[in-house]
């Protein structure tokens, strides 16, 4: 059993133990997993992938048939080394055997995905990768981060292939800007 925090009224926080890192779902209207790094077998409507590394991206496919309606998301750079399944994915790197998918959405920089309760903006954060996006409510003052900013001074890595410190110091400093309540960070270093 997948333990699951309640980090914001309909959100809840899972973390993936082999790599660390977050998964958020949105138990909504409409159901949202953003990343998927783990199947946490509830309904998924739309499956958000903040950026293409393997431990955002490892059960997408398992999801995606458990959930044959669910739309896969993520940033038009995402979308392309996930269909590649490249080096930027770092799946050769992790040794680990992922079940090719395809992003059935692209996300552009101000496309808007809605809950019932949450109307998320995306943003493009490039610096981690070339196509990191993060999902930010004005209203609710909640941001979902990704592997861009983590809190405070961290950072995600940038000397992976596509990352960038100086595109991933630009894209901090726009969402340190935002007002934050609830931050939603990728990993909790």
């Amino acid at each position: 059993m997948v333990e699951m925090e309640e980090v914001a009224p309909k959100v809840f926080k899972i973390v993936e133990p082999k790599y660390k890192n977050n998964v958020y779902y949105i138990d909504d209207t409409k159901k949202i997993q953003i990343d998927a790094s783990v199947d946490l077998d509830k309904p998924v409507d739309v499956l958000v992938l903040t950026h293409c590394h393997v431990d955002h991206i490892l059960k997408a496919a398992a999801i995606k048939r458990k959930n044959p309606n669910c739309t896969i998301a993520a940033s038009e750079e995402a979308a392309v080394h996930i269909k590649n399944m490249d080096e930027v994915t770092l799946v050769k790197e992790a040794g680990e055997d992922v079940e090719r998918f395809r992003v059935d959405l692209v996300l552009d920089n101000g496309a808007k995905l809605f809950t019932g309760e949450y109307k998320l903006a995306v943003l493009k954060v490039p610096g981690h990768t070339s196509g990191d996006i993060a999902l930010y409510d004005p209203a609710k003052q909640i941001l979902f981060s990704g592997d861009c900013w983590l809190g405070g001074d961290s950072t995600g890595r940038w000397d992976l292939p596509t990352g960038n410190l100086r595109e991933l110091k630009k894209s901090v400093d726009i969402l340190k800007a935002l007002k934050v309540k609830v931050l939603c960070t990728g990993h909790s270093y």
